[in-house]
């Protein structure tokens, strides 16, 4: 995209796309770019594109609509916050 710097010179420039300025689910902005090197994959994982979800550290899956990690829990692995709600199956920490 070339924009136009200063119109009285003429001069422009090619506008280059910018990580920092991604939208998204800021609490996914560290496990998304620990996981993701391009801004493309980045941006998809902060819009909770499931294509794109981040690695979950060990213990820790992914639940509900979204691309963030939550602990998973049973009676035998309470949580230690939040309360242990069922998912398909199993059980995670919200």
């Amino acid at each position: 995209m070339t924009v136009e710097a200063d119109r009285s010179s003429g001069q422009s420039f090619t506008a280059k796309p910018s990580c920092s300025q991604l939208w998204g689910d800021p609490d996914l902005l560290a496990a998304c770019s620990a996981s993701h090197t391009t801004c493309a994959d980045k941006l998809a994982c902060a819009q909770n594109d499931p294509l794109a979800a981040p690695t979950c550290p060990e213990g820790q899956v992914h639940a509900f609509a979204s691309n963030a990690c939550f602990a998973a829990c049973d009676p035998a692995h309470p949580c230690a916050h939040g309360t242990c709600t069922p998912w398909h199956g199993g059980a995670v920490c919200v």
